[in-house]
């Protein structure tokens, strides 16, 4: 049995203005709407700011020129923007300026990691930003490989036994400021063996880039192999000598 559709009813001029008259209050309403109350307005709004996204290469090539030959008021715009965009720029540039390489170690080690990073791009002749990414990764395991060590020395350089022990650390509020903080022995066996664990990952981690650009910058040998084959059932007849 086939069920027969209703026309919907055609609606009066009246009824029209009506209904256009309760969405303006409602169009109103949601544009004074927070984000956080507004999931959906959230997501449109981040949307909408990707698509303002600019390269940071493209704003340097055009904030460059002006730096280095415009004058007067083109100039002080130019720095104007450039100041503005700095950190993006930077970072947007980071095959050629470390700066998020430099922001993931400590800074005890962060000249390290800046030349290091460097002596590997010349070693192995990068040139590509993936061959300089490389580089940059390398550089940061082989910091934080230090980084580690120097901790895992320090644990272990404290004297301690199977009981209890106090040790006197620097607060993170004051650093003229120390703690006395009771410590114990399994804690600080977990303590030497995370540490230990996290050199043994940060030097193979290196290793392993280490190795791979050396892989990339080797050169790849041209062998040919010739193949021949031989049938089941052929004969070699050799000639006989009388």
């Amino acid at each position: 049995m086939l069920m027969e559709l209703l026309t919907p009813p055609d609606h009066t001029p009246e009824e029209v203005a009506a209904l256009l008259a309760a969405v303006a209050p409602v169009h109103e309403m949601y544009a004074h709407l927070p984000f956080s109350a507004d999931p959906k307005k959230s997501l449109i709004d981040s949307r909408l700011k990707r698509l303002g996204f600019v390269v940071m290469g493209d704003v340097l090539d055009e904030v460059l020129p002006v730096l280095r030959f415009g004058s007067g008021d083109a100039r002080i715009a130019a720095i104007a923007k450039f100041e503005r965009n700095e950190s993006q720029i930077l970072k947007a540039l980071e095959t050629e300026t470390h700066l998020a390489l430099l922001e993931s170690v400590e800074p005890r080690y962060q000249e390290f990691a800046l030349q290091h990073c460097a002596d590997l791009i010349r070693e192995y002749n990068c040139t590509t930003p993936s061959e300089k990414m490389l580089c940059e990764t390398a550089a940061g395991a082989m910091a934080r490989h230090f980084s580690g060590l120097r901790k895992l020395k320090e644990l272990r350089d404290e004297n301690w036994t199977q009981a209890n022990h106090r040790t006197i650390r620097p607060t993170r509020k004051y650093t003229g400021e120390y703690d006395d903080t009771w410590t114990l022995a399994r804690d600080h066996t977990r303590n030497i063996e995370i540490e230990s664990k996290e050199v043994d990952r940060s030097l193979r981690q290196y290793q392993s880039i280490v190795g791979q650009l050396a892989q990339m910058k080797s050169p790849v040998p041209d062998v040919h192999i010739k193949t021949a084959f031989v049938g089941q059932n052929q004969q070699f007849n050799a000639p006989r000598t009388l």
